[in-house]
Order: structure tokens, then C-alpha cells, then sequence
């Protein structure tokens, strides 16, 4: 975290990572992962993200700043918890398959690892590892 003026705080832990064609960042705060919420709302089809995260508990959401191509901006977060509530929530049948891919390969992978690096199933070692590496 940087700080920056009125004692915000800029986040660059960020994880980004592809699901389907949606680019969705993920990010480490106090070591545990947070959704941007615009990101988790355009996966699952919601027409909006405040409208994913009206109905989500104040614990499952936040505001983080975080740095962007545009400059820093303000982004609504949720946590795993308002995650759940969101695909549980959602009527699209992507849900279900979003929510497969999350439990069983990033979090997972981000618990493990720190992060996580999309790969092809068909990747050798030495692929993933160059993969990895530019990560880093």
C-alpha cells in the first residue's frame, strides 16, 4: 500500500486474472482476497455492480483506491463472503461455472501461491514457469 493525501491508501496488491472474456482483479487486503465488484457484476451479467452489491452486508463490501491506467480511482470491493452471495444471488447459468472456477481453481491458487496464472491444460511445466516468472 502507498499512501497518499487525507491518509488514503492506494492498493497494489492486485491480482488480475481471466474468466471467459471478463478481466476480473482480485485484491490482497490483510491477506485476504477481495473482488472488484464491477469486475464480479459484468462476469455474472448484473446490469450494474451497485445493483449486485446493494443487498450485500456492510462486512462483505468496501471502498478501496487503487491505481488504473486512468489514474487512481475508488472502486467498491466485496469480500469472499459478499462473492458467494453474489453468484448465489445471480439467475444466469454462467453462475454456476464462475463459481466452480473460483472455488476450485483461483482461490485455491491464490492461497497457495499468492496469485494466480491462467494456463492451458495442454502447458508444459516450463510454460506455466515462463508464465510465472513474467508475473513476477
Amino acid at each position: 500500500m502507498v499512501d497518499i493525501s487525507q491518509g488514503r491508501k492506494i492498493n497494489l496488491n492486485i491480482i488480475p486474472f481471466q474468466f471467459n472474456n471478463s478481466s476480473i482483479r482480485v485484491i490482497d487486503k490483510a491477506g485476504e482476497p477481495w473482488f472488484v465488484a464491477k469486475d464480479i457484476a459484468e462476469a455474472l451479467e448484473y446490469p450494474t455492480a451497485y445493483k449486485m452489491t446493494r443487498s450485500l452486508d456492510a462486512d462483505e463490501k468496501d471502498a478501496q483506491i487503487v491505481g488504473t491506467l486512468g489514474g487512481n480511482q475508488e472502486v467498491t470491493v466485496i469480500n469472499e463472503s459478499g462473492l458467494y452471495s453474489a453468484i448465489l444471488k445471480s439467475r444466469k447459468p454462467e453462475a454456476k461455472t464462475f463459481k466452480k472456477w473460483v472455488t476450485k481453481e483461483v482461490l485455491p491458487s491464490i492461497r497457495k501461491n499468492g496469485g494466480y496464472i491462467a494456463g492451458q491444460e495442454n502447458d508444459s511445466p516450463e510454460m506455466v514457469m515462463a508464465k510465472a516468472l513474467l508475473v513476477v
